[in-house]
């Protein structure tokens, strides 16, 4: 069995064809977007594709369906299978508006932490945002805002759970904070 894997998707490519009989298991690296295994005959095969993306959270497993091999005496001795597998991308653009109630204040931060524990962080401008995230991670999300006297202080925006699908490349979304300081008085 030979044949040629691709992956749709921006970030992402496949690793693996697996290939399952009862209780046994083949398996076949992808190596250059093509595979080749040499499988008992006969047989009817589950296959499996394994994709991986950008980060190590970014992977899964595809059923593709059957691989039937009954080849008979005089027969060929080889078949394709190819598979084209629709991924997400690794990397979505994220934007959006972000409204500060309560005290008078100008956003100019906003920083994304994510569950494994990495900071993305990009400028605010006009009230506004853009960030390129991974995908399929979870963040939670603060503001960094001045006040009218120019100090910068930072408020919590809640929680952003990216979990684009395929052909999902961008995402709005709005964060929502409250602006409060204490103002010393004389």
């Amino acid at each position: 069995m030979f044949g040629l894997v691709s992956t749709t998707r921006n970030g992402t490519h496949d690793t693996d064809v697996v290939f399952t009989i009862g209780t046994k298991k083949y398996v076949s690296p992808i190596v250059n977007g093509s595979f080749s295994i040499d499988l008992p005959n006969p047989g009817i095969y589950n296959v499996t594709t394994e994709w991986t993306g950008l980060y190590s959270w970014q992977k899964e497993t595809i059923y593709k369906g059957q691989a039937i091999l009954d080849w008979g005496p005089g027969s060929k001795a080889a078949q394709s299978f190819n598979i084209v597998d629709e991924t997400p991308n690794s990397l979505i653009m994220l934007s959006g508006n972000i409204i500060l109630k309560g005290y008078t204040a100008n956003p100019i931060l906003v920083r994304f932490n994510a569950t494994d524990g990495q900071t993305f962080m990009t400028t605010a401008k006009n009230s506004t945002y853009s960030i390129n995230l991974p995908n399929r991670m979870n963040y939670t999300v603060s503001v960094e805002w001045n006040d009218y006297l120019g100090n910068s202080h930072w408020t919590n925006a809640g929680i952003a759970n990216i979990q684009a699908g395929p052909g999902i490349t961008t995402q709005t979304l709005d964060l929502y904070a409250i602006s409060t300081t204490t103002l010393k008085q004389n």
